[in-house]
């Protein structure tokens, strides 16, 4: 079957494998690389939940302006870590351990310490769907990018 998946052993070491061919490249001509780590994931998209995890309804939608901004999904910093920790280890490492690479830590930029949110708390999304970056969550990580950018010597 074509569609079965791949173990996670082997997705890790694909990515190593990739991620690392991928960076000597780039250092080899002599440029630099910044890494950034992956955004959570969510069940829903942020269009899709509305107060406590209810489903949205166009009504309490527009009710929620008025009503609350207390609205969205949450994952915690262990959900997070338990899906993507080995991906964050591997970029984590290469930053540590290869000159010319420098990585940004998407949790940090658009996340609290310990839990993530689809919205801030005054109603803005932060993601436009279950794992993309709305404009604004774009915003917060590339100001993140650009500050880590500047501090490359």
């Amino acid at each position: 079957d074509s569609a079965s998946s791949i173990p996670a052993d082997k997705a890790f070491d694909a990515y190593r494998v990739a991620l690392l061919e991928t960076v000597k490249f780039i250092t080899s001509v002599g440029s630099r690389v910044v890494i950034v780590t992956g955004t959570p994931d969510f069940a829903q998209s942020p269009h899709d939940v509305l107060q406590s995890g209810q489903k949205a309804t166009q009504f309490r939608t527009l009710l929620s302006a008025v009503r609350t901004t207390n609205f969205g999904q949450t994952i915690s910093r262990e959900q997070f870590l338990s899906r993507h920790g080995p991906f964050l280890s591997i970029e984590e490492q290469f930053g540590k351990d290869m000159t010319g690479v420098e990585v940004v830590d998407s949790w940090g930029a658009i996340c609290g310490s310990n839990i993530c949110s689809s919205t801030t708390q005054n109603g803005d999304f932060v993601f436009s769907d279950t794992d993309h970056l709305s404009s604004f969550g774009a915003q917060l990580l590339a100001a993140e990018i650009t500050k880590t950018v500047q501090e490359i010597p």
